[in-house]
């Protein structure tokens, strides 16, 4: 099996080059691949023992984007670019036919008893549900280039039909569409074949705390999430250095989580002493404190964001937006 992370544009990542750090360190014999698309990039990403591949959009391809109708200034074209990375899989993946391919977003924490194992077996296109009308593309595992195309394919047709959709609702039609065709890797079918449970979203964003840059660089914890099937103030959260991470449900039930999807980014989690950090996070969640910090960096990253949206004149008002906290 091949582990590919996906990075498109320019946008920093530094959460990304310390995750697929911790990785290779964690599963040394597994084989790890970034797709990129801009070389400026990765100029000092080099020290990395891994592959990488260049990805270049096709003329086809950007009359299929270029007619999304999603605002294009949010995060430096976010949504373009998290549709546009399924084409990049794709392109990879046809080009290692031979290799089942799993694909993590670049802030998805793995757990050293992460069941690769288990993930080798599973024989059908999987990914995550979210709630009864998105899905996640946060991990993805195909198990062949056939499959790949599959889901390339179909949903380039519901793109075409409705330019509103963004991988999230496109991936639920999908699955809608063609219910014995794909798995959820989070269903409780896959919680009892895995042995524990994969975290689409709620999980990590409730204990880890959202990405600061939709709160105006305030990285907000336990926070409800109600457009989420899975609500995670209903479970508590444990770490050991042997037993990793688990949750134990209010009715006594308890589970490995094999992952966390850290959306806020913080850089400590993916870094050397992630084990502390983690620790910190599973003891601090059952107190329910600190709540929120402020990152300058992130509020730094909202305000150069805007200049370059609006320009220097036209960014000082969302500027100034960004102070009005509330």
């Amino acid at each position: 099996m091949h582990l590919v992370f996906v990075h498109l544009g320019t946008a920093k990542a530094n959460h990304l080059y310390f995750n697929i750090k911790r990785v290779i360190n964690l599963f040394p014999e597994l084989k790890v691949t970034l797709i990129y698309s801009e070389t400026s990039f990765i100029k000092k990403w080099n020290d990395l023992p891994i592959n990488f591949y260049k990805y270049t959009e096709k003329e086809d391809t950007s009359h299929i984007l270029n007619n999304l109708a999603h605002n294009s200034k949010f995060r430096m074209n976010f949504w373009r670019y998290s549709i546009e990375r399924l084409y990049a899989l794709a392109e990879w993946h046809s080009i290692n036919p031979d290799q089942k391919l799993l694909h993590l977003e670049s802030d998805i924490l793995i757990m050293p008893n992460f069941p690769i194992e288990k993930f080798e077996m599973v024989d059908q296109i999987s990914w995550c549900s979210f709630n009864q009308s998105h899905d996640v593309a946060s991990m993805i595992l195909s198990p062949s280039i056939t499959d790949t195309n599959w889901m390339l394919n179909e949903l380039e047709l519901l793109l075409i039909e409705d330019s509103t959709l963004t991988d999230m609702t496109g991936l639920r039609k999908l699955k809608e569409k063609f219910p014995d065709r794909a798995r959820y890797l989070n269903s409780g079918e896959a919680i009892a074949f895995l042995g524990g449970v994969i975290d689409a979203a709620p999980y990590g964003m409730w204990l880890c705390g959202r990405d600061p840059r939709n709160h105006k660089g305030v990285t907000r914890r336990f926070l409800e999430l109600p457009e989420s099937d899975i609500n995670p103030n209903c479970v508590s959260f444990h770490y050991g250095y042997k037993s990793h991470l688990r949750i134990k449900k209010s009715e006594g039930s308890e589970f490995s989580l094999f992952n966390l999807h850290v959306h806020s980014k913080q850089l400590a989690i993916f870094r050397n002493h992630w084990r502390l950090v983690m620790l910190a996070y599973a003891i601090t969640s059952r107190i329910r404190f600190p709540k929120y910090w402020f990152s300058l960096t992130a509020f730094s990253q909202l305000a150069s964001d805007s200049v370059h949206r609006n320009g220097i004149k036209g960014s000082w008002k969302a500027v100034r937006k960004l102070f009005d906290y509330r």
